[in-house]
């Protein structure tokens, strides 16, 4: 059982509004509210379901802003969770059609609930893994619905004692892009702790097809564990090398939404300093202009 000062530090990190809703729900109000870009959504008081209204990302909604009447097309959220991008991308444009993976059911049965409670229009929940490969994998979790939780052993080096392990589906995504991909393709997110080669392989043929925008996050190579730095070298060092073979072009996303040129990799780089957005390289003027 967490101890008081556990508890005191956890809702500072939260906020203030966190620690109000928390009472609320022991006072026996079932859901809360919170506004995207001016559009109410409606959440359950529950632990999982209250993780949407974290603004960890407040510059995702501006760059959406931004870059989305750029790119028509089908968005595909590959690392769904419980829809932080999808609330989002919804409160910016509620008709796009948004395709969405995720393996976690955890996640997905929280994000169902979301569904039925707010009108999310045109989605399409995919319960698996998207690679370049079809199957099945273990999924990593420290939790249920784990955010970092990730499909790549030996990746993360460190997960709680008490870790365990959901066996879960894996789609090939190049089987897809005749099929749940066959419309075309405007922007790609990709967060999935880890896992982005396999999903950059496997989605190539639709990159190569009808040139998206790319937005990902890339974590950093560092660990005290050699063998596991090693890995994570060597998988950024093949991601990387994948966007000159499409001849696309990358810039990393500051927290103001501007797009500045990537220099040196950081091994340890702050948290804010993880999200990248690839683009064609036929497209630089208009997106990076």
């Amino acid at each position: 059982m967490a101890t008081l000062t556990e508890r005191i530090d956890f809702l500072r990190r939260r906020g203030i509004r966190y620690a109000w809703l928390l009472l609320l729900r022991k006072l026996g109000k079932k859901h809360a509210s919170h506004r995207f870009n001016g559009r109410r959504f409606v959440v359950p008081m529950e632990d999982m379901a209250l993780e949407l209204i974290r603004d960890d990302e407040p510059w995702m909604i501006p760059l959406l802003k931004k870059l989305l009447p750029k790119t028509p097309g089908l968005f595909v959220d590959v690392g769904v969770n419980i829809g932080q991008t999808l609330a989002r991308v919804k409160a910016v444009e509620p008709d796009r059609h948004v395709v969405g993976f995720e393996p976690n059911p955890e996640c997905c049965r929280v994000l169902k609930r979301l569904m039925e409670l707010n009108d999310y229009g045109r989605v399409t929940l995919i319960e698996a893994a998207l690679a370049d490969h079809a199957g099945t994998t273990q999924l990593h979790v420290d939790e249920p619905a784990d955010v970092r939780g990730s499909i790549i052993t030996g990746f993360r080096d460190n997960m709680k004692p008490g870790k365990r392990t959901v066996e879960v589906p894996v789609l090939d995504g190049r089987e897809l892009a005749t099929r749940e991909l066959g419309e075309r393709v405007g922007f790609i997110k990709i967060d999935v702790e880890g896992a982005e080669l396999e999903v950059l392989r496997g989605l190539r043929p639709v990159i190569e097809r009808d040139r998206p925008l790319i937005l990902f996050e890339l974590l950093g190579t560092g660990s005290a564990n050699p063998e596991i730095e090693r890995l994570r070298g060597q998988r950024q060092a093949e991601l990387l090398a994948i966007f000159p073979g499409v001849h696309y072009s990358l810039r990393r996303v500051r927290e103001d939404t501007s797009l500045e040129n990537v220099g040196e990799f950081e091994k340890y780089p702050p948290q804010s300093m993880c999200n990248y957005l690839a683009f064609p390289d036929e497209r630089v003027k208009e997106v990076a202009g």
